[in-house]
C-alpha cells in the first residue's frame, strides 16, 4: 500500500509547503513508525509522546544526511496540526508492545 499525505485543512498549508516542502513526509513517515495517522489538537500530546518515547527507547525515527538524530519538536509538529495521512493508527497498547519488543523487553 503507497503511504500519502493530504495538508488540505492545515491552516496557511501553501506557506508552509513552500517554507518547509519535505516536513509533511518527514511526519508521514513518523507517524508510520508511532501508529499515528493524523495530527489533531486532540492526539498533539500523544504524538509528542510516542515520538519521545520511540526516539528515548528505541532509535531515532528520522536521520540528517550525516547520520544526525532528527528530533521532531513540539514548535515543529504544531503548524501541521490537521496533517492527515493513510498511516493506520495503533492503541497505545500496541504501541507499548512494540516498544518492549523494540528493547527486548
Amino acid at each position: 500500500m503507497a503511504l500519502y499525505w493530504d495538508t488540505d485543512n492545515v491552516s496557511d498549508h501553501e506557506r508552509k509547503l513552500k517554507e518547509d516542502p519535505r516536513m509533511p513526509e518527514c511526519l508521514m513517515w513518523a507517524g508510520f513508525a508511532i501508529g499515528l495517522g493524523e495530527i489533531t489538537e486532540d492526539n498533539f500530546q500523544e504524538w509528542i509522546y510516542r515520538l519521545r518515547r520511540s526516539a528515548f527507547e528505541g532509535r531515532p525515527l528520522l536521520m540528517h544526511p550525516d547520520g544526525a538524530p532528527y528530533e521532531i519538536t513540539e514548535e515543529m509538529l504544531r503548524p501541521w496540526i490537521e496533517l492527515r495521512t493513510n498511516v493506520s493508527e495503533i492503541t497505545n497498547a500496541e504501541f507499548d508492545a512494540i516498544m518492549r519488543k523494540r528493547t527486548n523487553r
